[in-house]
């Protein structure tokens, strides 16, 4: 396949945009449109996903502190609020939460032990940090979704002794076994079980969903034996990391708005011209046909691990933009390189700010970083170049499968001193619906201005800031209702408002 590289041609930093102090508002009176509304466009306002990776295993982002205590409790929490605090006020919308490390969970359950990583003593914390996670996150307008390791399990004690039959032992560690379909039934039920569980979670992102490294040498061969009905060897393992995802989604049927998403090797397959010798690839090293998930619409986003420079970069993520007519693309960066390797070949917050200006120009639905860790404090250079790049509100992308159960529109917009409500029927949505609140500000000397006020609201009602209403002379306000999967729907009538 021939690949035309798109190379940039420069990487310059975005400026921070400084808004004016508005002048003190007053009450103004409300009248109602007379025409149908339509969403305003704001400049700058990116539609993308803002991603990182949270990572649990060790306590590597959280938690670090321990929660032996009541006091040690508390600081274990308020350690996930100021990391989630900072991630708002950094710009960022979507986390991916680590909730199943190597066979064990950070929530309980009665299927695989919860980890011992929130205590010294191992054992479970005084309260639910899944449920705790969930709700931060929802607070700060952060979509959360579930990051479960799939098929590694480390030394995976429990599971050997459980189900000793599931387990091969590659490279120091141990894995369940992915030719077998008892042990797909098993991951897809984990991932029902997780949904049943907490229903507000945002999504479920499926890490490892692959054969491990060295696939060559993996000791699959009873499986093989078995299961395999004369398919390749090759051909049966992509067939059975498919039909993982095919029980996925028959296990989710009954939680339609749930979105799947899959973190995969950076490169999708190999390219045959203008790339030198690149070697690991998600197809014919490690089995995942993302291409054929991407055809049967078994996920809603992929996010590849895209975790090299230059030539190993750009040609590849232009080949996941080009290859994906379902899934959204977002691009899995790596900041982390900061710190590995010998301090010469260590990465530079620009490499990774000309990968974000990279991702721009083939136009995928955004960035994810690994991880957590790498874009917070501890290396300011990087997180004061995402603060800037991110310093624009962001709307979340509309996934296809949203159009499925679009919701209707709001309704009978009422404005009461300062206090903005609507109506709106729910019934058809599976999940609960968010809101946007848009305005457009209106001058006598015929200039205006749009501005998106809120989003991910849960309520039918929004009080407007004490700086808008004197910011024109007329001021239009309209609604949108957004469904799970960031599919909008805007109401038909607009509310309006003139200055005294």
């Amino acid at each position: 396949m021939t690949v035309v590289t798109w190379m940039l041609a420069g990487c310059g930093t975005p400026k921070r945009v400084v808004q004016p102090t508005p002048p003190t508002p007053q009450p103004m009176p409300d009248t109602v449109a007379a025409t149908p509304w339509q969403r305003p466009v704001v400049p700058g306002i990116r539609t993308e996903i803002r991603g990182v990776w949270l990572t649990t295993i060790f306590g590597l982002d959280w938690p670090r502190a321990k929660a032996d205590s009541e006091s040690g409790l508390r600081y274990q929490q308020q350690e996930l609020l100021g990391i989630l605090d900072r991630l708002k006020n950094d710009g960022y919308n979507t986390v991916f939460l680590q909730v199943r490390l190597r066979g064990d969970l950070i929530y309980p359950n009665n299927t695989e032990p919860q980890s011992n990583i929130f205590t010294r003593s191992g054992r479970a914390p005084n309260y639910d940090p899944m449920a705790f996670a969930l709700q931060a996150c929802h607070e700060r307008g952060l979509q959360c979704h579930a990051w479960l390791v799939t098929f590694p399990i480390g030394q995976g004690k429990r599971m050997r002794v459980k189900h000793r039959d599931w387990c091969l032992y590659h490279r120091g560690e141990w894995y369940l076994d992915p030719g077998l379909p008892e042990v797909r039934s098993y991951l897809a039920d984990l991932v029902a079980d997780l949904v049943r569980r907490y229903p507000t979670v945002d999504g479920i992102h499926m890490d490892y969903v692959r054969y491990p490294d060295d696939a060559d040498r993996f000791p699959d061969q009873k499986s093989y034996e078995r299961y395999g009905g004369g398919q390749s060897r090759i051909a049966w393992r992509r067939n059975n990391i498919t039909d993982l995802w095919r029980r996925i989604d028959k296990a989710l049927t009954p939680y339609p708005a749930v979105q799947i998403s899959a973190a995969t090797l950076g490169k999708l397959r190999l390219l045959e011209q203008g790339v030198r010798p690149h070697g690991w690839t998600a197809l014919e090293s490690v089995h995942q046909d993302v291409m054929q998930w991407d055809r049967e619409q078994l996920i809603d986003m992929v996010v590849p691990m895209m975790y090299y420079k230059d030539d190993l970069f750009e040609p590849f993520l232009l080949d996941w933009q080009c290859s994906m007519s379902h899934a959204a693309v977002v691009a899995g960066l790596a900041p982390y390189r900061m710190a590995e390797g010998a301090m010469a070949a260590r990465w530079k917050p620009a490499d990774i700010t000309c990968q974000m200006d990279y991702a721009d120009k083939v136009q995928v639905q955004g960035v994810c970083f690994f991880r957590e860790e790498f874009v917070g404090n501890r290396y300011p250079m990087m997180r004061d170049s995402i603060r800037q790049r991110f310093c624009r509100p962001s709307l979340l992308p509309a996934l296809p499968r949203g159009e499925k159960f679009r919701t209707t529109a709001p309704t009978d917009l009422k404005i009461q001193g300062s206090r903005l409500t609507w109506q709106h029927e729910d019934a058809k949505q599976p999940r609960p619906t968010t809101y946007r609140v848009w305005a457009t500000v209106l001058r006598a000397n015929g200039s205006m201005e749009s501005l998106l006020l809120a989003q991910r609201l849960s309520e039918t009602a929004y009080t407007l800031p004490t700086n808008l209403l004197h910011r024109g002379d007329e001021i239009e306000l309209g609604v949108e209702a957004v469904n799970a999967l960031g599919v909008a729907t805007a109401c038909l009538r607009s509310v309006k408002y003139k200055q005294p």
